[in-house]
Formats: C-alpha cells, structure tokens, sequence
C-alpha cells in the first residue's frame, strides 16, 4: 500500500495515461490536425485558455471521483456512476426525439432493478 495524497493519485494517474493517450492521438491523425490548425492561425490565446479550463474541469472530476470512492467504496461509485447513465439516457432521447426500442428500454430496465437490489442490501447491511 502506498501513502499518496489523492491530488498525488490524480496526478499520477492523469501522467500515466499520457503515452495511451499520445498513441491513440497519432493514429487517429490528431498530431497532423494540430499542426494545420496553427498554419491556419487558430491556435490562439483563447485555444490555450478554453484547453486550460476543459483541463482544469477533468482534473476536478479525478479529485471528485477520487473523493467519492474514499468516502463510499468503488462497488457504491461503480453502481451509482451506472445508475447515472440512465436519466442522461432518457434526456437524451427526449431532447434529441430519438425511438427507444425495446432492447433499450430492457437494459434500462435490467439498470434499475440492478440498482435498487443494490441499494436494498446496502440499506439492510446499514440497519444490522
């Protein structure tokens, strides 16, 4: 086990996944993308500032996420992180008026009651 800071865990976390990242973004084109883009002039000051924000908006989601599993456990953030998907789900259909078909509506289904068994026996764990 080792003692680390949960900045320190995001930190090294986000700095690991940097080569992943790097090899994804080279052959996806990415490296040919930027370079056209400051020949065209728009790497600018507010790139810069809208990629600093966009990063500093990630790095507060690590420290959240990080937090989270702290103070719950991973199985309670890996629960409630899918229960979540499930009204982005039903908004998204709403605002962009997309059908849900009947496997969509069995796999929310399947979601719901995953999680409401999963709250029951936390709830009679909690009471014991």
């Amino acid at each position: 086990s080792i003692d680390m800071s949960k900045f320190g865990m995001v930190f090294y976390n986000n700095l690991l996944s940097l080569p992943l990242l790097g090899i994804i973004a080279s052959m996806h084109g990415e490296p040919a993308a930027l370079l056209e883009a400051q020949a065209r002039g728009a790497i600018n000051l507010n790139f810069f500032l809208i990629n600093a924000f966009a990063g500093s908006l990630g790095l507060l989601l690590n420290l959240a996420s990080v937090w989270c599993v702290s103070a719950t456990s991973a199985t309670t953030y890996a629960v409630v992180g899918a229960l979540n998907k499930i009204p982005s789900t039903l908004l998204g259909f709403l605002l962009f008026d997309a059908l849900i078909t009947k496997e969509m509506s069995v796999y929310i289904c399947i979601s719901l009651i995953g999680g409401f068994m999963y709250s029951f026996e936390k709830l009679k764990q909690s009471t014991k």
